[in-house]
């Protein structure tokens, strides 16, 4: 197991024995929230083709672990040494040299070849959490805070299933948090698929429905890379195609993208 991820194992069992006034910290929202948050940075650093983005997103995490771990993260003896001995290793390691493009750049490495590990065990059929849609939103989520320099906690559903995967440890890895959600009957029509649209992209960007204009250009209203890269995991969930994020800049409007979808819908309806 990286290293990073056996801290985060050793935080996650420290704050399940751990108790404060009475309750398991454990329990707490702030120290889930952290746990969850730091889980997604550490699988945005394995997915990170870039070592100086990987670096900086491990010993974040490796920071915000020892928030909870309090004065025990920083012991190099007793009962959470192994926690103590990453962190000090991985933090006295010298940092890889930045790429000349720079942070930014590879957080966004980072996230693209995260959704291309999340398809490929889809495809796989991988009955775990890493064909779960839930840690690659989380992910992409989290990448965009750092990008915007603005982290903020994951939201519930997601902070939730991240601690369940965390709290359920096998010698293989996580335990299997149920199969990939099935695609629920998707509407074939180009309006139902707009509709749809509409609501996934102003649920993105934090604004009503109504506001979207279905022939304006989505970039107009902010949608970035990373949205774009969630709006495919959610088309893919909710229809079972498979495209790429370019397909909003090839397609720059809900009503051009809910065509394109249809079309394509209407092609694998009908077969080879």
């Amino acid at each position: 197991m990286n290293p990073a991820h056996a801290a985060l194992r050793e935080a996650v069992r420290f704050a399940a024995a751990r108790r404060l006034y009475g309750t398991v910290i454990l329990e707490l929202p702030h120290v889930r929230a952290t746990l969850a948050g730091a889980f997604a940075d550490l699988l945005a650093a394995d997915a990170a083709p870039d070592p100086a983005t990987a670096y900086r997103l491990r010993t974040g995490a490796l920071r915000e672990l020892a928030v909870v771990m309090g004065a025990r993260g920083y012991l190099r003896g007793g009962t959470h040494a192994a926690f103590g001995a990453t962190m000090w290793t991985l933090l006295g390691t010298p940092p890889p040299p930045d790429d000349p493009a720079g942070f930014d750049a590879g957080l966004l490495q980072a996230a693209r070849h995260a959704l291309i590990r999340w398809r490929a065990a889809r495809r796989l059929g991988q009955g775990d959490f890493r064909a779960d849609g839930h840690w690659i939103r989380a992910v992409l989520l989290r990448v965009a805070g750092h990008r915007s320099g603005a982290v903020r906690p994951l939201p519930d559903p997601l902070t939730e299933a991240l601690v369940t995967v965390l709290t359920h440890p096998t010698t293989g890895g996580p335990e299997p948090c149920g199969p990939p959600p099935t695609r629920q009957e998707a509407p074939m029509s180009e309006a139902d698929i707009r509709q749809w649209l509409t609501g996934r992209i102003a649920g993105h960007l934090g604004i009503a429905p109504e506001e979207i204009d279905p022939g304006v250009k989505l970039r107009t209203y902010g949608l970035d890379s990373l949205d774009a890269m969630t709006l495919c995991v959610d088309i893919e969930e909710e229809y079972g195609l498979t495209v790429e994020p370019t397909l909003v800049w090839d397609h720059p409007t809900v009503e051009s993208i809910a065509g394109r979808l249809a079309s394509l819908l209407a092609t694998a309806s009908t077969g080879p």
